[in-house]
């Protein structure tokens, strides 16, 4: 579900829902034409990662590296409309290991992440907060 203030009331935004079920996460918005979601989508039984992008007019499907079952987005920060990041989780191994992916104007891609303790511990990156195109934190 995805809503919108407009003239001073909120209204619903049609928006994709390509499996059976999703899920939005976090939202960040560069213009009021320019917006990106994240969350996760459930797909023959596996959640994936999903990436919405707003044009102003409509919300649409990007295509998002999911490298595991599960992939979960939680949060995006963008400093302009060819910079953004965002992160998550995906399963490995039996475990969560951290995700960071980067949107350099033209694709979403994973960028390396630490994780802490044993290859059995879970590890999720629930925030972030984006400054240049090569600074998040």
């Amino acid at each position: 579900l995805i809503l919108r203030m407009k003239g001073g009331r909120w209204t619903r935004v049609k928006s994709p829902d390509p499996g059976s079920g999703s899920d939005l996460f976090g939202i960040t918005v560069t213009s009021p034409g320019k917006a990106w979601a994240v969350g996760d989508y459930t797909s023959g039984g596996q959640e994936k990662s999903l990436i919405l992008r707003w044009n102003g007019a409509k919300w649409t499907k990007a295509a998002s590296p999911s490298p595991g079952v599960p992939t979960v987005l939680s949060s995006v920060r963008a400093t302009s409309d060819g910079n953004a990041w965002a992160v998550g989780f995906y399963g490995h191994g039996g475990a969560d290991r951290t995700l960071i992916l980067r949107w350099n104007g033209k694709k979403w891609a994973r960028v390396a992440s630490p994780n802490q303790g044993r290859a059995t511990t879970n590890n999720a990156l629930n925030g972030v907060f984006a400054t240049s195109p090569r600074s998040a934190s």
